[in-house]
């Protein structure tokens, strides 16, 4: 419940056995996302920069979800839940999910968007929240994801300095991202440095699906002012947003502003996608 965290979370536990989560303090403030002039190299004013202001404190999971956690979170009558790529390791982040299983089919969202945590019954956040009464998990919005990843910070890597050229982007991201210039395979969490938050990997490893729905590849346009954003309303779309780029790409997509590319539902590449868990402190 601090803005800069010294506490020990990187310990295996914390990665398999444990959930844990920090929280963000975010209610009222108002933050400049996506592109900043100046900062990045290889985005345009056009890729988006939203004056947007939050509305709540959330709580945010330290580390991508791991597969054994995914076990624990989403068993049912004890019996574990499995993911579809099960088996790389219990502190590896699992993947291979497409959005519809984490939250279900959106057309099925009855009370959405006046609840905008709708999930299905039989989607995996729902077995969460059903183990774990009162913990109204789901997938963090697009700009609660931005702030969290940003962590106070106003240039692209979120370690504290401002970063300009390519050389000097992926110096940066060797602290703390495992993107396509370091690895060529999804690998476990919490190896490298952290944000002022204390969350890790929060670029690259794996992109991270977030709640919001979207048919646009960029972020909202400059000018744009965002008010407790929750993202498309429209039930029909068929894409939802990813952020923080990932092991299978490069330094120009593994930075806090980028959406650049958004993911389809129920078939797109769901090995190089996935999650960290959010619960709004409310």
């Amino acid at each position: 419940d601090v803005f800069i965290w010294t506490g020990v979370t990187n310990y295996p536990g914390a990665k398999t056995t444990k959930l844990v989560m920090r929280k963000i303090p975010a209610k009222d403030v108002e933050f400049d996302a996506g592109y900043i002039e100046g900062n990045y190299l290889n985005v345009s004013p056009n890729s988006g920069s939203p004056k947007v202001t939050l509305r709540r404190d959330f709580w945010i999971g330290v580390f991508e979800v791991t597969e054994r956690q995914y076990e624990l979170l989403t068993a049912v009558n004890g019996t574990p839940g499995k993911g579809t790529d099960h088996g790389v390791g219990d502190d590896y982040a699992i993947r291979h999910f497409y959005y519809v299983n984490l939250r279900g089919v959106p057309a099925d969202w009855t009370d959405f968007p006046a609840n905008r945590y709708a999930v299905t019954a039989d989607s995996a956040i729902q077995k969460m929240r059903n183990n774990l009464p009162g913990a109204t998990f789901d997938l963090p919005g697009e700009y609660e994801w931005e702030y969290a990843c940003r962590a106070g910070t106003t240039n692209d890597v979120y370690v504290g300095f401002r970063t300009q050229g390519k050389t000097t982007i992926q110096s940066a991201l060797a602290e703390i991202a495992w993107d396509s210039d370091v690895t060529n395979e999804v690998v476990q969490v919490g190896l490298l440095r952290p944000n002022a938050f204390g969350l890790y990997d929060m670029l690259g490893n794996l992109a991270e699906k977030c709640r919001d729905l979207t048919d646009k590849v960029d972020p909202d346009a400059p000018g744009t002012t965002l008010d407790d954003p929750i993202g498309m309303t429209d039930t029909a779309c068929d894409r939802c947003v990813l952020r923080g780029g990932g092991y299978n790409r490069d330094y120009n997509y593994t930075v806090s502003a980028i959406r650049r590319f958004c993911t389809q539902i129920s078939s797109d590449r769901p090995k190089y996608e996935g999650f960290r868990l959010y619960m709004p402190a409310e």
